[in-house]
């Protein structure tokens, strides 16, 4: 069968349409390939999936991109022949529309105002702060607030509306609870804060976050932003809260010890931000095992397909940032566990399968999903995430990142030793909680843990988080393990079994 002619197309066609012709013509290519036959994974069979979708082809699955493009179908095709069916409104394809901000120029100064003599005038140096704009060119004048952590009750007494405020992107101590540094700028942009700045250490985590500020930084384009955001070096605060007579040695200190409040500046910050604002779609994969029984309950497995694409410059030799361990080891478990769960006995609950996209971004394809779900939320009774699989060997015992934050843990735990697995019960793994996409569904009331051993092992995890992580390297020439893969898979399996069976797992009413 003969696909559209892109080449003619493009010539009429902007990059959307482009985009829209693609996702057609690769439709037609990925749905004709077979899957292995039999019910329980291989090695073999996570390894192919992993070897494709981390490929240099698919270009590091950046949403927005053909790779994202080749990746989505790729993940459809496998669902489709797993026997599992479109997951929304007869399409296996949820957008996601998002927004990319690039900071074109920033020339900003800090001022103090005096009555009597001229303003003191003293400009914030290139290197020293980065900012993207609700729009392309923002003006701004507004008084300086440090808020510490940014904890909106600290801040009611202060007039936020018109500010600046400065914040740390880190939670306060002894407080697993406290919004993440994304929900705290949602919470100050719609308590009218006029910027936002993040507070960096400066170093190597400096410069990314400049590169990301310079090269595009993405976002949904549905949640509300202040009309500047951005982030600035620890160097500067601390030298405006000098000015201001207070002396921190340590800002996190500062902010955490049990006298701090906020901090109104006698100063202003002002100036323009000019950006580059790019508007487009990523997807979510989804798909539905439809159930035998008549219940109006679900269960879900989700794992994010995306990453971060071409990620150096292009003159370098490895440029690709091909996300083999996150995520495509995660995304080829599900797309395994939907494989053997599609050509068993068919379940009694439906069971949802989502890959998502927009992850790597701030958890935006589960939150879109979470905002727009294709099923009630209240009737997913469980959600299973599988992130960053592929790092401990066979034989690790299963952990459970959010572990006593539902009814979700004597189930795992005796679908492990059925498997002959140990169980990890320190919390301590439920430091990750909030920086996977299950998180989207727990606060929205939704019980999803992720389980398995990748998190229980430190030595492989560190090394990862370390080094590979979130660069270049991610990749299967830096070697992947399918040992603990393999075993988190059948887990996987299992769970399905037993979560889509009422008479196994009858969920406590919400």
């Amino acid at each position: 069968m003969r696909g559209p002619n892109l080449a003619k197309a493009g010539r009429n066609c902007n990059a959307a349409t482009m985009l829209k012709l693609l996702f057609a013509a690769l439709a037609a290519l990925f749905f004709v390939f077979p899957a292995a036959a039999q019910e329980l994974p291989t090695e073999a069979d996570l390894l192919r999936h992993i070897e494709i979708l981390a490929s240099d082809r698919f270009q590091g699955r950046r949403p927005g991109t053909i790779g994202e493009a080749m990746a989505a179908h790729y993940v459809a095709a496998h669902l489709a022949e797993a026997g599992v069916d479109p997951g929304n409104e007869g399409s296996y394809y949820q957008p996601v529309p998002l927004i990319e901000r690039r900071m074109t120029d920033v020339a900003l100064d800090w001022v103090r105002v005096r009555e009597e003599r001229r303003d003191r005038v003293v400009p914030i140096g290139d290197d020293d702060i980065v900012a993207i704009g609700r729009s392309e060119s923002e003006m701004l004048d507004a008084p300086i607030i440090f808020a510490g952590f940014g904890d909106p009750s600290e801040l009611a007494e202060f007039a936020v509306e018109g500010s600046v405020i400065i914040l740390l992107p880190g939670r306060p101590a002894d407080a697993d609870d406290f919004p993440g540094y994304r929900q705290r700028l949602g919470q100050l942009s719609e308590m009218g804060a006029a910027a936002i700045f993040g507070i960096s250490e400066g170093g190597p985590s400096w410069q990314g976050t400049q590169s990301r500020y310079r090269s595009g930084r993405g976002g949904s384009a549905d949640t509300p932003m202040a009309p500047i955001e951005g982030a600035i070096v620890e160097d500067i605060v601390m030298r405006w809260l000098d000015r201001e007579g207070i002396d921190a040695d340590n800002l996190e200190a500062f902010a955490n010890s049990t006298e701090f409040t906020p901090v109104a500046f006698r100063s202003r910050l002002r100036g323009t931000v000019s950006s580059n604002i790019h508007h487009y779609n990523g997807y979510n994969v989804i798909g539905r095992l439809e159930g035998a029984g008549d219940l109006d309950e679900r269960i879900m497995f989700l794992a994010h397909y995306d990453h971060f694409g071409v990620c150096r410059p292009e003159d370098d030799d490895d440029k690709i940032c091909n996300g083999a361990v996150d995520n495509a080891s995660g995304t080829a478990a599900m797309l395994e566990v939907a494989r053997a769960l599609g050509r068993g006995e068919r379940p009694i609950r439906d069971i949802i399968f989502i890959a998502t996209t927009a992850e790597e971004m701030g958890l935006l394809g589960a939150e879109h999903f979470a905002e727009h779900p294709t099923v009630p939320l209240d009737s997913i009774v469980a959600a299973l995430n599988l992130d960053m699989i592929a790092l401990s060997g066979a034989g690790a015992p299963v952990g459970i990142v959010g572990r006593g934050e539902t009814p979700l843990d004597p189930v795992i735990d005796r679908a492990a030793r059925e498997l002959g697995r140990g169980i990890y019960d320190d919390v301590d793994i439920n430091a990750f909680i909030q920086r996977q996409d299950g998180w989207a569904l727990v606060q929205r009331g939704v019980p999803a843990v992720m389980a398995g051993g990748s998190f229980t092992d430190p030595e492989p995890l560190n090394a990862f988080l370390q080094g590979a992580y979130h660069t270049a390297h991610d990749d299967l020439d830096n070697g992947i393990e399918l040992g603990g893969t393999l075993e988190d898979a059948w887990l996987h399996i299992s769970l399905g079994r037993i979560l889509a069976d009422p008479s196994q797992y009858a969920p406590p009413a919400r």
